[in-house]
Formats: structure tokens, C-alpha cells, sequence
């Protein structure tokens, strides 16, 4: 829990930011781990162990450091979302590289709100952010804070969500992450309808970043003919798929 009058970062603390901006593999181990403090999750020894990273994990943090342009594929309940959407995110708020407004896209407005609240979630309990001030204290998942660690520099940071046939041009944002845009639990999408999400990526969302700002694709595929697996040979992405462990 957030206190009104925090206790200054100590200068190990702040030595650990000072890494953790500059790496996102660093972030990952020492700053968004913490998010996770007392909590145990089921892993494949049937056990419940602390939050921990794998080496896909950690190869996955270099690969969206190292590419402006990355799409991964990778089944269910590999913790894709929660690395290169939700501490992805975090991180380019966390970076301080000037104001740092976010797009993320979903299948539908639904699903990108459900991402933003882990990931608002996940910052409101990281003991690094505790001089963050929430300018939408009264949203679970509307993204905006005054950004900074206690020694008198701040920055703001912002990240909007929607579904991915709301995108429409215009905005130029620091980053954008679509993730799951083709998944829907309860329907197979048809071909007319994996088209048109198609059509709208390459039309719209591809439109919004920088060439240098990234721009990040992950999810689990639903046919050959799908986006996911057409960025295999679009000549501006890095493209990985990640077999189920």
C-alpha cells in the first residue's frame, strides 16, 4: 500500500533504477519481479513457487529491446502478455525518456482494458513506484501517472487500450503493443473477419509508431493465413514462435 509521505529511495534502490532503465532484462529481474513479493504461482513440477523468469522469457526482453518491430508467437499461459504487454509497458513509463504515452490493442475494447488494469495493478504495487502519482486514481485500467523517483525529475506516462478495429490514424504514440488481436475464447474467428483485423494492422496500427519507436505483435495464431504468421515475412520484423514448454 501507498503511503501519503514515502521513504526516500535508498541509494541502492536507486542505483537499481538507474540499470533498470536502461536494460528491460534488468528491469524484469529486479524491479518488475517485485511486483509479485509474496505471492506463489503454480509451476509445471505441480508445485507453487515465487514469481520467476525462464530463458524464453529472458530472450524474449532482449528481442524487444534489440527490435524496433517484433512479433511473437507462443501458446496459452506462457507469460507473452505478461512480459511484452504488461512489463513492457511498465518499463517505457519506467524508462524516463520524456512523456511516454501507450497504445495497446486487443481483439476487442474488453480485452485491452482487462490488460491494462493487470498492468496498472502490477505498477500500483511495485515498492520502485511509490512516488508515482495515479492522475486516475478512480479507474482500474486508465493508465496515466505522474512518473518519478523521489528526486525531483518527473515525467508523465500514459497508456490507452481499445480493440484493434477501433484503431483509426492520427496519433503517434511512444510505443504500441497489439496483443491478442486475434483471440476470441468463445469463437473461432471466420476468414472474412481475420481479413478485415489484417487489413486494419497493416493499414492503421503499422501507421502509428515511429520507425524507431517499437511496435509489438504477440498472441497465439489461428490459421496459416493469419496475421500472426504473415509478419513471419514482412521484411521490417524480427518474427519468433515459441513452442509450448
Amino acid at each position: 500500500m501507498k503511503t501519503a509521505h514515502p521513504a526516500a529511495l535508498t541509494p541502492e534502490e536507486m542505483a537499481v533504477v538507474r540499470r533498470a532503465q536502461l536494460s528491460f532484462s534488468c528491469f524484469l529481474e529486479e524491479v518488475f519481479a517485485r511486483s509479485f513479493d509474496g505471492e506463489r504461482f503454480w509451476m509445471a513440477d505441480g508445485q507453487l513457487h515465487p514469481f520467476a523468469l525462464g530463458d524464453v522469457h529472458r530472450a524474449w526482453a532482449v528481442q524487444a529491446q534489440s527490435y524496433n518491430r517484433l512479433c511473437v508467437l507462443a501458446p496459452r499461459m506462457h507469460l507473452k502478455s505478461t512480459i511484452l504487454n504488461h512489463a513492457f509497458v511498465f518499463w517505457n513509463l519506467f524508462k524516463g525518456a520524456g512523456d511516454v504515452d501507450a497504445l495497446v490493442f486487443s481483439l476487442k475494447d474488453e480485452l485491452a482494458w482487462e490488460h491494462h488494469a493487470i498492468t496498472k495493478r502490477l505498477i500500483k504495487l511495485n515498492p520502485y513506484t511509490r512516488f508515482w502519482r495515479d492522475r486516475k486514481p478512480g479507474s482500474d485500467y486508465l493508465i496515466s501517472f505522474e512518473v518519478g523517483f523521489g528526486d525531483g525529475d518527473t515525467w508523465l506516462g500514459a497508456a490507452a487500450g481499445s480493440g484493434i478495429l477501433s484503431a483509426s490514424r492520427g496519433r503517434h504514440p511512444k510505443l504500441v503493443v497489439a496483443d491478442d488481436i486475434l483471440s476470441d475464447y468463445a469463437n473461432q474467428l471466420g476468414s472474412t473477419k481475420l481479413q478485415h483485423i489484417d487489413n486494419v494492422f497493416r493499414q492503421v496500427v503499422m501507421s502509428l509508431p515511429d520507425p524507431h519507436d517499437p511496435l509489438i505483435v504477440v498472441g497465439t495464431p489461428q490459421s496459416y493465413e493469419d496475421t500472426l504468421f504473415q509478419l513471419k515475412d514482412a521484411p521490417t520484423f524480427h518474427w519468433a514462435r515459441q513452442p509450448a514448454i
